[in-house]
């Protein structure tokens, strides 16, 4: 069985998303961030196995992406040239959850 989500979008996201975050850790704790991206991309891979019309390899960028505006200097001009994700403009935050459901390209539909 093939993924359903691009492994080389993968490894751009997860390792644009490290370096974004370098040395920061899980709050209270020694765990690089970067665990939290993955389990965050991971659940959307689970996810994405109940429906076959959704953009798994999208969910996932955003999902190892979702916390690069609110907490590192990536701007939302350097998400969308390097991935294409048109952040969200109030706050400058891209919450993976509101992204998600706001995305229609997720579930079949256009951007």
């Amino acid at each position: 069985m093939s993924a359903r989500w691009n492994p080389e979008r993968y490894q751009q996201a997860i390792r644009f998303a490290a370096d974004a975050h370098g040395a920061q850790t899980l709050p209270g704790s020694t765990t690089p961030y970067v665990v939290h991206l993955a389990n965050a991309a991971t659940e959307v891979m689970l996810a994405a196995t109940e429906d076959p019309s959704f953009d798994a390899s999208f969910a996932v960028q955003v999902a190892l992406l979702h916390d690069v505006l609110e907490d590192t200097s990536t701007s939302a001009e350097v998400l969308q040239e390097r991935f294409g994700l048109d952040a969200p403009r109030g706050g400058h935050r891209m919450v993976a959850g509101a992204y998600l459901a706001q995305c229609a390209r997720c579930t079949g539909g256009s951007p």
